[in-house]
């Protein structure tokens, strides 16, 4: 890492003189025409350039001090702590809550899973079984609605008149007049 040495406090002027004086004069001379754009990039570059430096010289004091190396150690260190106190509350409470709330545990879980998917695969065979019955139904009921040949038996008579009415009755079966 090469070590550069910063000016700070004439960085901390640059930023500040073309933050108030150098960009909003520049834009005056630009809205006016008496200057080009980049005499206006210009000066915000500066300003820019000059707070980058400033922020880098900060952190790198920040960084550099073996109290803020001490601070956040032990802030992490407090909060990792804090983090374990939390899950081991958390455990004892939900340890008590769950038996007398009546919740299930993980492995009455885990064993409902397993039934769940005993029941899955046996419903899974027993479709394939009645697709099979279904597919052997339509197969018979194809067969027996198939057009059959009838063994003749002899002429079929067409002189008669169809079955006898209340007109056409043979004498025999009416009832004699009293």
């Amino acid at each position: 890492m090469a070590t550069t040495t910063h000016n700070g406090m004439a960085d901390v002027m640059t930023m500040w003189t073309s933050t108030f004086f150098d960009i909003p004069l520049a834009s005056a001379q630009r809205t006016l025409g008496m200057t080009q754009s980049r005499d206006v990039e210009s000066a915000v570059w500066k300003g820019y350039d000059a707070w980058v430096r400033v922020t880098t010289a900060a952190i790198d004091t920040v960084y550099t001090n073996p109290l803020f190396g001490e601070w956040v150690a032990d802030a992490l260190d407090r909060t990792l702590r804090l983090q374990n106190w939390g899950q081991t509350i958390t455990s004892a409470v939900a340890a008590s809550v769950v038996p007398a709330l009546g919740l299930p545990t993980a492995t009455m879980l885990d064993s409902l899973q397993e039934e769940v998917q005993a029941l899955s695969a046996h419903l899974s065979a027993q479709d394939t079984q009645l697709r099979a019955a279904r597919a052997e139904i339509r197969k018979l009921s194809a067969d027996r609605m198939a057009p059959r040949k009838v063994a003749s038996r002899g002429p079929v008579h067409t002189d008669r008149q169809g079955p006898p009415t209340a007109t056409t009755r043979p004498e025999s079966h009416t009832l004699a007049a009293a």
